[in-house]
């Protein structure tokens, strides 16, 4: 069966993977363990590597690397390896069919370390290219009837795989025709062409007047003083363009990727050291910041940051600011001829309104900033020595980001380059951004075996270091870890008017995995936030019961909260309620973002109120074993959930049961208006096999309640 031929050069097939260095070796491994192509077709380019070489991956298994990479499930590796390799005829090698020295292909390999999206990836492009894949009978016949992969194979053979169909997530910004409910206009991808394709055949170089070239957009409302102490007149700032930078010399918005610390030195914000040595380990994840990553002759450039969730799509042109007496840069240098930093440091002032505004921004905030990804603040004490070793290797194996600071150091960040066991050995490799005085007790090459060595893809770098967990555990103290999923789908809904009353949002899960829940509060100038009422619960024929009640950091209010102090929560398949309220004395209006940030959209609809109530407390009630009774047949119990006093009531008698319920000294408490006759009294009718419910809410979720309570129950 023919293949299509293309007009780009195929990779020459020599300089075997046998007689290339180990170093060259161990660095394949690792683009493909982060499912990095652009890392992996600059290694294949610069070593003229062929595809039919073996990677063994520490095993002796003739593996390709298109073995290594269904074993990892590092589908979007597979995706370039055939889209590139596919659009060659190739007659004396088959990459897709060739086997391991078990006699085993890529595609039965992803099936036997159950890596689904490898295994979609080959079948999808062999279809696209209309390339015969080899499926045994004897494996055809292992795969459990009714499973993804039986699917698979079945759609593969009749022809009913859909090659066009792209597996890309994005984000899903849930409309709602309620009042309360208000969707941001942050630009759509279309609405953005238009602009882009109206500058393009705009006579000039583009001038963006949305951002325009003036000392505000560089010192406008900085919170941090010596920042601030720079600010003066206009003349100290001058704009220039790229050009100025290069010297009229060509420069790439990305290439190479490799991080210049030096270049760092005059960041707006110390922080994006860090985040730019992490980044430049994955250039795949910077690609896909930018919308167009080529020059053009109108210095226009497009990318996507994210401000309180929402994906923000930006035009950005040419011009710098410039010290105007010196006429150096003052901000971010370029890496080499690379300006993927410079640029996203000038998207973040776009985004914040100036350049100074960044210099405020956290570690988290910048990677939330930039990925659109939850960041997680880690306290490594927080483990045990053996379970922190289990989790960086789970960490490590779902390709996130992560930086470490040294306890004597903790301003100073370390970015964790991969973790690698060893005979007794648990070895820990990390990447310095700057220089790190306090770390004394790492491994050194005088004491590693050539193994080793080979393991961990030693190189004589000054600013790598190895270490082992245990002396990690006592150097180290905190660190920031960054969720990001490509894969991932963001599902948004914007509330306009929450307040000290309850939004309730009903989505479901259609398959079991985690989802990030978190809650952001509309920016104040005073940065002061409400404490949030953020509970999360299920839904099933039994009634509601709760899931998780928010993290601490929304309780002591927060601009940014999470449903659960670990961020993400695994719920089954099934339907749920988030609720939302806040709790401010002011009783001031405020705005927010919910997100969810899943393997799936999700798609958040509003729910009232009382009747969401009423079936929590109902089935809190029912699961109460503790029941007083006041009448044959009539039962009542009462709680405490969230911010909530409850009481129940079930009337199995042959009449009608009235509660009269009276409270004095009722402190930071009050009731709820269904059930309110006075201030200080709740009345509740409870006809005959009916059941009812009734609360107290306390005004001020921090603060202790109290009330006591007498009850008159007649019956008729």
């Amino acid at each position: 069966m023919g293949c299509r031929v293309s007009s780009a050069v195929q990779p020459t097939p020599t300089g075997l993977i046998s007689q290339q260095s180990d170093l060259i070796k161990f660095k394949i491994l690792d683009a493909i363990k982060r499912d990095d192509p652009l890392l992996l077709e600059r290694l294949f380019k610069e070593h003229q590597i062929s595809y039919q070489e073996k990677i063994n991956d520490g095993m002796d298994t003739n593996w390709t690397v298109l073995h290594v990479a269904a074993s990892r499930n590092s589908h979007k590796i597979i995706d370039s390896l055939l889209r590139t390799f596919l659009s060659f005829t190739v007659a004396a090698f088959d990459l897709v069919n060739a086997r391991d020295l078990s006699g085993k292909t890529p595609l039965i390999t992803a099936y036997d370390y159950s890596s689904f999206k490898a295994f979609e990836a080959i079948l999808v492009n062999c279809t696209r290219f209309n390339h015969p894949v080899t499926i045994d009978k004897v494996f055809e016949k292992e795969l459990p009837s009714g499973s993804q992969y039986a699917k698979l194979v079945y759609d593969y053979k009749f022809g009913n795989m859909n090659p066009s169909k792209e597996n890309r997530k994005g984000t899903n910004v849930t409309k709602d025709e309620e009042k309360h409910l208000f969707v941001i206009n942050t630009g759509s991808l279309e609405n953005l062409q238009k602009q882009k394709d109206k500058i393009m055949k705009t006579p000039g170089i583009f001038k963006d007047k949305d951002f325009a070239h003036t000392t505000q957009n560089v010192f406008l409302n900085s919170g941090n003083e010596s920042f601030s102490s720079t600010k003066s007149s206009g003349e100290k700032v001058k704009w220039y363009t790229l050009s100025k930078v290069f010297n009229e010399n060509p420069y790439v918005i990305l290439s190479k990727f490799h991080f210049d610390k030096a270049a760092c030195k005059n960041a707006i914000n110390p922080n994006l050291l860090y985040v730019f040595c992490a980044l430049s380990r994955f250039p795949s994840r910077v690609k896909n910041i930018f919308l167009d990553s080529t020059i053009n002759d109108k210095g226009l450039f497009t990318l996507t940051l994210f401000k309180n969730a929402v994906p923000t799509h930006l035009l950005l042109d040419d011009f710098f600011p410039f010290v105007k007496k010196t006429e150096e840069l003052m901000f971010q240098r370029p890496f080499g001829d690379e300006v993927w930093p410079m640029l996203i440091e000038k998207g973040l002032a776009k985004l914040y309104g100036s350049y100074s505004v960044v210099t405020n921004l956290h570690i988290d905030e910048l990677f939330e900033s930039i990925l659109g990804a939850p960041v997680q603040k880690i306290s490594i004490k927080s483990f045990n020595k053996d379970i922190l070793w289990l989790t960086l290797q789970d960490w490590d194996k779902n390709r996130y980001i992560l930086l470490f600071s040294p306890k004597e150091e903790r301003s100073n960040y370390l970015f964790m380059e991969g973790v690698y066991e060893y005979q007794s050995q648990r070895i820990i490799k990390l990447r310095k951004a700057t220089p790190v005085l306090s770390i004394r007790k790492h491994l050194s090459e005088t004491l590693m075996d050539e193994e080793l060595k080979k393991l961990i893809g030693y190189e004589p770098d000054e600013d790598i270091i190895y270490i082992d967990v245990e002396e990690f555990y006592e150097e180290f103290e905190n660190g920031f870890l960054c969720h990001y999923n490509e894969d991932w789908a963001r599902s948004i809904v914007h509330i306009k008017t929450i307040s000290s009353k309850n939004e309730n949002f009903e989505f479901e899960v259609k398959r079991k995995g985690p989802v990030f829940l978190s809650f952001y509060q509309q920016e104040n100038e005073k940065q002061v936030y409400s404490p949030l009422h953020f509970v999360l619960l299920s839904k099933d024929k039994s009634g509601y019961k709760t899931v998780a009640e928010g993290d601490h950091k929304s309780k002591d209010g927060a601009r940014v909260s999470y449903i659960d102090d670990n961020l993400k929560v695994n719920l089954d398949k099934g339907k749920y309620i988030v609720q939302l309220k806040l709790f401010d004395k002011t009783k001031s209006v405020k705005s927010g973002t919910l997100m969810a940030y899943s393997e799936d959209m999700i798609s958040f609809s509003s729910v009232g109120t009382k009747k969401i109530l009423n079936e929590v407390f109902t089935s809190l009630g029912q699961a109460n074993d503790i029941k007083e009774q006041s009448a044959p047949g009539c039962r009542y119990s009462s709680g405490i959930w969230g911010s909530y006093h409850w009481f129940y009531f079930e009337n199995a008698s042959d009449r009608v049961w009235e509660i009269e319920m009276k409270f004095e000294g009722m402190q930071n408490v009050k009731i709820g208006k269904p059930f309110k006759v006075s201030n200080d009294t709740i009345k509740v009718i409870v006809n005959k096999n009916e059941k009812q419910t009734a609360y107290l809410q306390k005004k001020a979720l921090n603060e202790p309640s109290d009330f006591k309570l007498s009850m008159n129950h007649n019956f008729s």
